[in-house]
Order: structure tokens, then sequence, then C-alpha cells
């Protein structure tokens, strides 16, 4: 028997062996063929100036770490983070691949340099020691980060790490990483400049932004790039210019060089069709909290023998009615008027702070908060939502919904009692204290 890779039995495992290891090693070269994906939305009417395969699934890479500082600005916007708070490192954050920062397991790092980090450096064991810092540890920070990506409107992103590691599960969209970025600037506008830093200096070592438009694409203030073998190269870009705004992401080029490129022909090509005048909404506010739309009743009609006659309404008769519900309802009695002038004075005035019990007719719609993978979590967030806005939901009721979900059910924290009308006028005013919130129907 022969020790070679010859014609006898060890020849034929040898020239397997050989396969395998062709395969193996071609696989990550095939795998960075993932068909290109691109978007450009307009950042003040919503629309789509371009797009080529942007609902197909796609490997975020490091575009994760968007989400990861989403979910860090949210917490520093309410005091559950600061910008000192140390984030320790454990030995698994400090073992995560390049690229790092190269902390040592047990050393800490602030907030503030933490998002530099990521921005700057796309530093792999920062968004890990984030992850536990925040969750507890990786897996339960990526489910906290799908379900942001739900209620954002992401609806084909799943999350399975902080960082974009390679994880065939963790899948995106052109489209979805585009509302995510439209996202991080309608809620944190401020914060948001980070993105366009260029450099980043941590113990004596300056980092540089790998975003190579920054500062060479006239107008670009941000968001990321991201590459592995997978999902090639891939970027997000965010570009005003006068009182135009758009965003773009590419993703599944060949190289930095030839998705830069792209980027610039698309950015070149939209931004003179982009409008000056701002109409959109922010990324997350539902229809449903739009100020209510008054709908006017027809006439009452007086019935004879012969003939069906409008009744006349004085066109000043809506206040007086207004006023004389106003007054029967504090008196206990009264119903409904229908005139449009009444309807107007119901949607308006500040009745939210009056109690209501749940089994009113018009206690129809909720104001939810949030969704949390715990009732504690539910519960706890609507004390502190309410304990901020004592006055303002004196007369509504906190309520938890168990959603069945997989892999965790979720709990909706939710303020109950409010009438359409209401609930809109309620969640307006919650935003105007920099609370989010929407309106839904009572289940």
């Amino acid at each position: 028997m022969r020790t070679g890779c010859g014609v006898s039995i060890w020849g034929r495992v040898c020239i397997a062996l050989a396969l395998v290891t062709v395969q193996f090693f071609a696989a990550p070269a095939m795998s960075a063929r993932q068909p290109k994906a691109a978007i450009v939305v307009d950042g003040n009417t919503g629309a789509i100036l371009h797009a080529h395969d942007a609902d197909a699934p796609r490997f975020p890479a490091s575009l994760t770490k968007m989400m990861t500082i989403y979910l860090v600005f949210e917490r520093l916007k309410d005091g559950r983070l600061k910008p000192t708070t140390r984030i320790r490192f454990s030995e698994r954050a400090s073992d995560q691949p390049p690229s790092k920062l190269g902390l040592d397991a047990g050393e800490s790092i602030s907030v503030i340099n933490a998002v530099r980090a990521l921005v700057t450096k796309s530093a792999n064991d920062v968004a890990t020691a984030v992850a536990e810092h925040i969750a507890g540890n990786e897996a339960a920070f990526a489910r906290l980060m799908t379900a942001r990506a739900r209620q954002l409107g992401m609806r084909r992103t799943t999350f399975r790490n902080a960082s974009g590691l390679p994880n065939p599960a963790q899948v995106t969209t052109a489209r979805d990483m585009a509302t995510l970025g439209l996202a991080l600037q309608d809620h944190f506008p401020k914060r948001y400049r980070m993105f366009s830093r260029r450099r980043f200096t941590y113990k004596g070592r300056r980092y540089r932004n790998h975003n190579r438009l920054l500062g060479r694409f006239n107008g670009t203030d941000g968001i990321k790039t991201g590459y592995t073998r997978a999902s090639g190269f891939n970027i997000a870009t965010s570009v005003r210019r006068g009182r135009r705004h758009v965003v773009g992401v590419v993703v599944g080029h060949r190289s930095g060089k030839r998705r830069n490129a792209a980027m610039r022909r698309l950015l070149k090509a939209t931004l003179p069709k982009a409008s000056t005048q701002r109409t959109r909404q922010p990324i997350g506010s539902p229809a449903a909290a739009a100020r209510p739309r008054l709908v006017r009743r027809p006439k009452p009609v007086i019935r004879t023998g012969r003939t069906a006659k409008p009744l006349a309404v004085h066109r000043h008769a809506a206040r007086p009615a207004a006023r004389t519900f106003n007054r029967a309802r504090a008196a206990g009695k009264g119903r409904q008027p229908s005139t449009l002038g009444a309807q107007h004075a119901r949607l308006t005035t500040n009745t939210i702070n009056r109690p209501r019990r749940p089994a009113h007719p018009s206690a129809t719609h909720h104001v939810q908060i949030g969704a949390y993978y715990s009732e504690a979590d539910a519960r706890n967030a609507l004390t502190r939502v309410k304990d901020r806005a004592r006055k303002l939901l004196a007369g509504a009721r906190p309520v938890s919904i168990k959603i069945p979900s997989q892999p965790r059910s979720l709990y909706r924290a939710r303020f109950a009692g409010f009438d359409a009308g209401q609930a809109a006028a309620a969640c307006s005013r919650l935003k105007s204290l920099r609370i989010d919130c929407f309106v839904a129907r009572a289940n």
C-alpha cells in the first residue's frame, strides 16, 4: 500500500481531502459575490429616488452597528446611560476578532468613547461589550435590536449579534438600512452628528473613519460602512446640500473603491431630483397619531307629507352647541351633539385628564409607549412615563398586554381609556415631552 496520493485507497482519501480544502477556501470568495443591492431615499419626502433589489435579503456586516448605536442613543436620551458610564470588557468581548480596539478583559471604556470607537474604528470588541452591559449578554441584546427594528418598520431585518460579524441568520435589506439611517437622524439629531467624526484618538492612538466619503463628497454627514466576505463591501450614506437631503445604501460590492464609486454615482444622479421641502413624518410616527380629521355630518331633514327639506343651521350655531354639550356633560347628562363645532371642541379640549371607566364605549384607543420582553419592564416603563407626565395621564389606565411570539413573548406597554381624538392628542403631547409613542386600537 502506497503512502502518497496515488490510485490506492490512500490516494482516493487524499483526493477527497483536496476537494474539501478547495471548497472550503473557495466558499468565502463565492459568497463575496452576493448580488448587489441599492436604494436612495429622499430624506425630505421619503420618496424612493433609486432602487435595485432594495428588498432582497443581504448580510449587513458592520452596518449592524447603526442599530447598536441607536440603542445606546436611546438609553442616553432617557437617562439609563450617561456619557461617562463605564463599560467593562468581558473575556468574550476582548476575544472578538478585528476590527477591534484591543482592550483586555477587565478594562473599561466610557459610553461616549465606545460610540466614537463604533463609528470610526467599527470595533467589534466594543460592540460586544456594549451589548453585554445593556442586556447582560449579546444574544439578549440582539433580540432588543430586532424588536426595535420591527417598531421602526424594518420588517425584513433580523439581528443575531451587535457587531455584524458573520451569522447566516443575521439579514437585512437596503431599504431597511436606509430606514435605520433616517431614524437615527429623526430621533437623535444632535447625537447623530457623531457619525460625521473623521478621526478618533484613544490611549494615544489615532483611528481613521472607514467612511472615505466624509470630507471627499460634498455634504456627506455620515453614516456607516461594513464588510465581511459574505456581505461584500457595504455603505450607508447621508448627504445634505442646501435644503436637499438624501440617504443612500449600497451593498455587495467587491471592493471599498468600487462601493464608494457606486455610491458617488447614485448620489450625483439623485440629489438634483430631491425635494427642498420637508413633508416626511419622522420614522416610526404612525398615521393614527396625526391630527384627527373632522367629518362634517349631513344636515337633518324635516319630513312632511309632500317633501323633505333640509333643516337650516345657522353658521354660528356650532359654538353654542359645543358649550351646551360641555355644560351638560359636566352635569352628568346630555348626548354628544353632531355639529362640526362640537366635534372640534370634543377633540381639542383637554379631556384626557378626566377619569373614564374602561368599559366606556368611547374608550376605544390606547397610547403605546413600547414593547418589552418582560411584564416588569413594561410596568416600569409605564410608571416612568406616568411620573414624567402625571397631569397629562391622570385619567389614563396603565396596562401591559402579553403578545406571544418567537423566540420570546412581548409585553406592550400602553395607557388605556381614550377615544381616537383623545389618544392622538395625548400622544402628541407626550412627544412634545420627548416620549416616543403611537396610537393603537384597544385589543
